[in-house]
């Protein structure tokens, strides 16, 4: 992902909040686009992106959709278990009016923004793969599958976005309570897997279709990356990280 990769005029180490690599033209090919000098510091009216780790992923996708001017949906869900996964009851758009009182375009998406936040939680990852309503699936331990944007979700209750593969290995970025963020490489202590659950691993977010006046969840059959519960057949952590290695050896080539 273009976002984060290393950059010669950074030191790469994190970022104090997740509109800073917004602003950032080096990084941002979408940097203030709509001519509102949205990803301009103050006193412009700007984007104010502040992500922990539940956050981010859906911060990051609701930006871009907006950027292109895209439909951007998410579900309200419970926090749930490792084990059980979250209760998901309702979905909110940004095609509704609840927002349009806000008449300035970027204290409006500010504020759709803002709610986002308290809706989404690291729960709301904990899907369970047979799922097919939920926001995320499961993908295949594959280079092909595991692209950029894609989510690493600790059952525990920690995520992780896959921001860059490259020579070196598979990268992610965490946001944290402080809504700091920072680049993390695929280390087991990065990347916890826990072989008795079913709520964790890869996952892709699933794509919402048009149809008859509503979103419909798009199936796992039709799903691209393909759907895949393959993370969930190990009886070990070893077993999964030996799939991962391999992987991550395969090629030196980057894929950007």
């Amino acid at each position: 992902m273009h976002l984060f990769r290393p950059i010669a005029s950074e030191t790469n180490k994190g970022w104090k909040a997740l509109h800073q690599v917004l602003r950032n033209p080096e990084r941002n090919f979408l940097h203030n686009q709509l001519g509102w000098n949205e990803d301009s510091p103050p006193p412009a009216h700007h984007i104010r992106a502040l992500a922990d780790c539940g956050d981010l992923p859906y911060l990051l996708r609701a930006y871009f959709s907006w950027k292109f001017g895209l439909s951007f949906r998410y579900s309200e869900c419970s926090r749930g278990t490792g084990k059980k996964g979250p209760q998901c009851s309702g979905e909110i758009d940004n095609e509704s009016n609840r927002h349009q009182r806000i008449l300035h375009p970027v204290k409006r998406m500010n504020h759709f923004l803002e709610v986002l936040t308290w809706k989404v939680h690291s729960g709301t990852f904990r899907t369970l793969p047979g799922s097919e309503t939920s926001d995320f699936y499961p993908i295949a331990l594959k280079r092909s599958a595991i692209l950029p944007g894609t989510v690493f979700v600790d059952s525990g209750g920690h995520i992780l976005m896959i921001s860059q593969w490259n020579a070196e290995g598979l990268f992610a970025v965490d946001g944290h309570p402080d809504k700091t963020v920072t680049r993390r490489s695929f280390k087991p202590k990065f990347f916890p897997v826990y072989p008795k659950l079913s709520t964790g691993g890869f996952k892709a977010f699933r794509p919402f279709e048009y149809h008859v006046n509503s979103w419909v969840p798009t199936p796992n059959r039709t799903l691209t990356p393909v759907y895949s519960d393959m993370q969930y057949a190990f009886s070990s952590r070893q077993s999964f990280y030996n799939v991962m290695i391999r992987e991550i050896q395969k090629l030196s080539v980057p894929i950007r």
